[in-house]
């Protein structure tokens, strides 16, 4: 089985009285998700991540967060193959809010909070690291 490596950020908006907003990108397929992407050849995840978060988005401004990464895994039906995808997920804290969406791979774009990305998400997997991501921050909250 072939296994594919993509690497992406929970993007988290954070301003004073205020609940922390993510952002959530929707792709030419329907499929609202984070910012991610494969790694090409000879590149590490963060920078990956980075390169993907540019490219899709526009944003090169924002902090990762001290927190450990997050792993989504799950196989995948690809013209009749079946292959194993594995997504790694940098938390990380944005400096700006404009967005400029990548043409001809992203469709649409926004910043929800938590409930709202629960409700927009198409994937459950994607659900969980949501729900992972949100603890580690609450967390820091304390």
């Amino acid at each position: 089985m072939i296994t594919e490596y993509s690497a992406g950020f929970i993007l988290v908006l954070r301003k004073d009285g205020e609940e922390d907003k993510f952002l959530l990108i929707k792709q030419l397929s329907g499929n609202w998700s984070f910012p991610k992407g494969h790694l090409e050849e000879g590149e590490d995840s963060k920078t990956a991540a980075i390169r993907e978060l540019q490219e899709e988005t526009g944003i090169t401004e924002f902090k990762f967060a001290e927190l450990p990464t997050l792993m989504e895994e799950y196989d995948f039906n690809h013209s009749g193959d079946i292959r194993h995808k594995v997504n790694e997920y940098f938390i990380a804290y944005a400096k700006q809010v404009d967005v400029k969406i990548q043409e001809g791979e992203i469709v649409d774009f926004k910043w929800v909070t938590y409930d709202q990305a629960l409700e927009t998400f198409t994937f459950d997997d994607q659900k969980v690291v949501l729900k992972e991501a949100k603890k580690y921050l609450d967390n820091l909250n304390k």
